[in-house]
């Protein structure tokens, strides 16, 4: 309902189904697949491909989770859900955030493996555990659907507030949605105005227009 809502509000889709990893390239070994997510598309494939798989090798487990996504996605390889999977797994062997995300991930969408939500949920709860904002968002946005679980505006909250406080704009501009337009709750535009504004300092471009809306018509 609150993504229904907001992609009418902003007329941009909310939060892509597959979060991809930011970038990998020779000054960091590190990717950033928590916040500010950009499509894989954007890169040199195969070069990414072979840093991935390299420092996937090496037991780099951010670069792990993007090799995945080469696999899931089809791009330079050939798709295979099986190879994802594997990979999943092994950093499920050792309680890696990035393996409760790539498995919640998997049965989220059923992919080469049956869809279940209440596994996509437990694993996204482990990957919040740990302080990933992805894994809050996805475990929020299953909470918000209500389709699995009843819909539960104070979970969702919750889930949102860690995430923002985590640093994910995202999660920040959807609690300033929740309070501008009241979904299961009251109305309450000054916290809007305090989240939009938190959002749009961390270059939210959607929570700076309707941080600016909703000063004007203050």
């Amino acid at each position: 309902m609150i993504k229904l809502l907001m992609s009418l509000l902003f007329c941009l889709p909310i939060f892509s189904g597959l979060v991809l990893a930011e970038a990998i390239d020779n000054s960091t070994s590190k990717l950033q697949v928590n916040n500010n997510t950009v499509s894989i598309d954007k890169f040199n494939g195969k070069e990414a491909f072979d840093k991935a798989e390299k420092r996937c090798a090496s037991k780099d487990e951010e670069s792990c989770y993007f090799l995945a996504e080469f696999y899931i996605k089809g791009l330079v390889v050939k798709k295979d859900y099986k190879k994802a999977i594997d990979i999943y797994t092994k950093l499920l062997a050792d309680e890696s955030l990035f393996g409760y995300l790539g498995f919640g991930m998997m049965h989220e969408n059923g992919f080469g493996v049956e869809k279940d939500h209440y596994i996509a949920i437990e694993n996204y709860d482990h990957a919040c555990s740990l302080d990933s904002s992805l894994g809050c968002m996805k475990l929020a946005d299953l909470y918000e659907r209500g389709t699995v679980i009843r819909f539960d505006p104070e979970r969702t909250l919750s889930l949102y507030m860690r995430a923002c406080s985590l640093k994910n704009m995202e999660a920040c501009s959807m609690i300033g949605a929740i309070y501008e337009l009241g979904i299961g709750m009251g109305q309450d535009i000054k916290k809007a105005i305090y989240y939009y504004n938190i959002a749009c300092q961390g270059d939210h471009l959607e929570a700076c227009n309707s941080y600016i809306k909703l000063i004007e018509s203050d």
